[in-house]
């Protein structure tokens, strides 16, 4: 197949396609009818030689030949990806478009170098940089450096994903909250409080799993599930439960007393944030490269 102006235009939409997970999502995201993409989907085809994916009542599907095709085409527009950034590089200015994704309400703690690390990098001379920003889970900042939807992100990863590069890059310090009227915060003594404990609900953001409490001071109580902070403080300020959160994101409610510590000499946890690239298989863009030495300038500097 020789790649023309036309093909690359199908290509887009059979990606975009894929990644809306069928025609009728990919309608919102490309601005055109579901009959104008079914119309360019088959044009591909025909141009291809073989059907790319099943669709109808059933939904969509694509065929063994349609995900390795994708698959391809990841490649391509990688590769492609690739070839503007360097030639961009051969100016001899600091352009490009920088993709960074992070973990929710960080902005906060005083010990995360992201916001000064940009500072510096949107300082150096000759600069032009198109920054991006996106807050997700874990999971979807590491399926996301992966895939070359982002260049970088910074996050607390429980688990390690073949194909990343995990750069520590500070520790986070969380407490044990709850509402000032719980009936924790009435128990007369640190020995109760730790014995009711394990029989309180409480809230679990879901990227932990089973680390986000120590198992030597939980059992199965009934648990509410979240994906992020605001969802978690939410429902504590709800009464009903208790929750860990770093320090620096609840001080606001712990100063106006909203809010209770429990026992923090006795429990406490450290979190660890991480700093993830793809493995360096290929050499690192320019913008990548400024970004990586002003925060690990900024990390190395909250050091000493």
């Amino acid at each position: 197949m020789i790649v023309s102006d036309i093909d690359l235009r199908l290509l887009k939409v059979f990606k975009m396609v894929v990644e809306a997970n069928g025609f009728s999502n990919a309608q919102t995201r490309l601005n055109v009818s579901q009959s104008t993409i079914s119309a360019q989907m088959s044009q591909l085809e025909v141009r291809l030689g073989f059907i790319l994916c099943q669709r109808g009542r059933s939904g969509f599907q694509l065929t063994d030949k349609g995900k390795e095709f994708y698959h391809y085409t990841l490649q391509f527009f990688q590769s492609l990806q690739e070839f503007q950034v360097r030639t961009t590089e051969l100016k001899g200015v600091l352009t490009g478009t920088l993709r960074i994704g992070f973990l929710d309400n960080v902005i906060t703690d005083p010990e995360n170098p992201l916001c000064h690390a940009l500072e510096k990098l949107m300082s150096l001379p000759q600069n032009t940089i198109h920054l991006v920003l996106e807050t997700l889970s874990p999971p979807e900042l590491e399926k996301k450096v992966l895939d070359h939807s982002l260049d970088a992100a910074i996050g607390i990863f429980p688990g390690r994903v073949p194909g990343l590069n995990y750069q520590a890059l500070y520790i986070e310090r969380d407490i044990l909250v709850c509402r000032n009227d719980h009936p924790l915060v009435r128990e007369d003594s640190t020995q109760h409080i730790i014995e009711a404990i394990p029989r309180t609900p409480r809230v679990v953001r879901t990227f932990f799993d089973d680390k986000e409490f120590p198992i030597h001071l939980f059992n199965d109580t009934v648990s509410a599930s979240v994906t992020n902070l605001e969802a978690s403080a939410m429902l504590v300020l709800t009464g009903h439960y208790i929750g860990f959160f770093p320090q620096h994101y609840v001080q606001r409610w712990l100063d106006t007393g909203e809010l209770v510590c429990l026992i923090p000499d006795k429990i406490s946890r450290q979190s660890q944030f991480d700093l993830i690239i793809r493995d360096k298989k290929t050499p690192l863009s320019i913008v990548l490269d400024a970004f990586l030495r002003c925060i690990y300038a900024i990390r190395d500097d909250h050091k000493t």
